[in-house]
């Protein structure tokens, strides 16, 4: 299993500084716990270096049988649970040599892999862009894109959403009131001074509470991804890129969030509520709060990804912009190959297994 040691990590520190993209996901502080607590199957670590011995690339890849059901050998980037992108951290300063690399590297591989997944990128962004023209050079590649939204706030919308209709934000106004209604609310963005753990303990309570918790999921039901939400944000709040918010009601929690920072953006790693309240959308309610509050705690921030998956219908409707993700799948330019991408469907059909012979 790859390990990151403390030499690595702060290479990978000094990468993401500079990175064309940010991903907190596979900077060293949120990789590590991750390698030490989730990873369950062999993983490599793909660097590229400059001459000097710069590193100006870093991707998390594991090796898998299947390719969308069709049996071709695949090394796919690496994402768990809590992984909600994979984009490779690339150097802004040697973004095209560094995609380069990767390809001629791919090429080499792809004769034995099969085909090489590069799974949950931004495909709007600087490193799909070094892609798309480095395999419009290599002939001898084929790839295939599947590409989808998820909501991104921008930072320069305005507090309260333009697209809401006035219904809309007259009824979240109501909402608050009758909130406010049962105690004392109160709004609370986590401080250098404040309690970490008890933070931490309170998502985790919160979290449980409701549907997560019933069906199993919840963080706090499964002691290694409990662990690995203390790890990472202890490792956050050490690096500055924690920010948590509550929505209190007579001093506790009924809402909390969990965003992670890095560069210009910050990421939505967890949101939970208490279901009690859920008739007076507490969650919304926070939201909206963190949509004013960021800009004064963060200046640096240009946008806040929601991390949702694709037909989540929540922050659509709080947040005008959108960001394009996507899975980019490369292979060798062969007949086999090309016949793969444009008859997927009809190949899973003809090389899956009958359903008898499937155990």
């Amino acid at each position: 299993m790859a390990r990151i040691g403390d030499g690595l990590a702060a290479e990978i520190d000094r990468l993401a500084a500079s990175a064309a993209e940010p991903n907190p996901f596979y900077e060293s502080w949120c990789l590590r716990p991750a390698l030490e607590l989730l990873a369950t199957a062999p993983l490599e670590l793909l660097t590229v270096r400059t001459a000097a011995g710069g590193l100006i690339c870093l991707l998390p890849l594991t090796r898998r049988p299947h390719f969308k059901r069709l049996p071709r050998r695949t090394l796919r980037s690496w994402q768990h649970d809590y992984a909600f992108l994979a984009a490779p951290l690339v150097h802004r300063d040697h973004l095209q040599e560094a995609v380069d690399a990767l390809l001629d590297w791919f090429a080499d591989t792809c004769t034995t892999a099969g085909v090489v997944e590069l799974a949950n990128i931004r495909m709007d962004g600087p490193v799909a862009a070094a892609l798309d023209a480095g395999i419009a050079r290599r002939p001898g590649l084929l790839s295939r894109c599947i590409r989808w939204t998820r909501a991104m706030h921008r930072l320069d919308a305005p507090d309260d959403p333009s697209h809401m209709s006035n219904r809309q934000r007259g009824t979240l106004r109501r909402k608050e009131r009758r909130l406010a209604e049962k105690g004392a609310l109160g709004y609370r963005v986590m401080s250098d001074d404040d309690d970490l753990m008890a933070w931490v303990g309170n998502f985790l309570r919160v979290e449980a509470s409701g549907w997560k918790g019933r069906a199993g999921t919840a963080m706090d039901a499964g002691e290694a991804d409990r662990a690995f939400l203390v790890a990472a944000c202890r490792a956050a709040r050490a690096a500055g890129q924690l920010h948590m918010l509550a929505l209190e009601l007579d001093g506790e929690p009924i809402a909390m969030k969990c965003n992670f920072l890095s560069g210009t953006h910050a990421f939505t790693f967890k949101i939970a509520y208490d279901e009690a309240y859920a008739r007076h959308s507490p969650g919304i309610l926070l939201e909206l709060f963190q949509m004013g509050c960021i800009r004064e705690t963060h200046p640096q921030l240009e946008a806040v990804d929601s991390c949702t998956v694709a037909d989540n219908t929540m922050f659509p409707n709080l947040w005008p912009g959108t960001c394009e993700l996507g899975d980019y799948a490369i292979l060798r330019n062969n007949l086999v190959n090309r016949a793969a991408l444009q008859h997927g469907e009809r190949l899973q059909r003809m090389l899956r297994p009958p359903a008898e012979a499937v155990a």
